[in-house]
């Protein structure tokens, strides 16, 4: 990849990331808008670098964010083609792929993907947080209360968190 291209590249990725950014903290004022526009750059992106977990990722993304039922396969596309060094990459696209499984009751799918993280972010507070979900739904509360432990000592204002424990804590007994 020439000088050009590949600047041009890196600048069309930090702006992806930037209207990520924008779109997750609910900033953007038109945000179905700005999906779209997410949606097509980073589709371009794949297009032009096919072997960019980096690009793939975005591509997910954007696509997590439609609810488009192809991001899970961007997610992995993006794994597979990341490196072991690149473990932001890789725990984003497992974290997703899990977030992903879960939500189609595949709890199974999700726990594994969930091992994997923490596997290499023991302190993934969302992945913590989805685990306790798993642990509850499928009767190992003495798992969930202690993960959700986890999430709240990380995090006391983590949504949902404290409630949850306190549920969990108050049926234990």
């Amino acid at each position: 990849m020439s000088d050009k291209k590949n600047n041009s590249y890196k600048e069309q990725i930090g702006l992806a990331r930037k209207m990520l950014l924008s779109l997750e903290k609910g900033d953007a004022e038109n945000q179905l808008e700005l999906l779209k526009q997410i949606m097509d750059l980073s589709q371009v992106l794949t297009d032009e670098n096919p072997k960019s977990s980096e690009s793939w990722m975005m591509l997910g993304l954007a696509q997590y964010w439609s609810n488009n039922p192809t991001a899970k396969q961007s997610f992995k596309t993006a794994f597979d083609l990341s490196k072991k060094t690149e473990s932001n990459t890789r725990a984003t696209c497992l974290y997703h792929i899990g977030k992903l499984s879960l939500s189609e009751g595949d709890l199974k799918d999700a726990e594994s993907m969930f091992d994997k993280v923490l596997k290499i972010k023991p302190n993934h507070i969302h992945t913590l947080h989805d685990m306790s979900i798993i642990y509850a739904k499928t009767d190992r509360s003495k798992d969930a209360i202690k993960f959700l432990k986890m999430v709240v000592k990380e995090d006391s204002d983590f949504p949902g968190a404290a409630e949850n424990l306190s549920v969990l804590l108050f049926h234990e007994k």
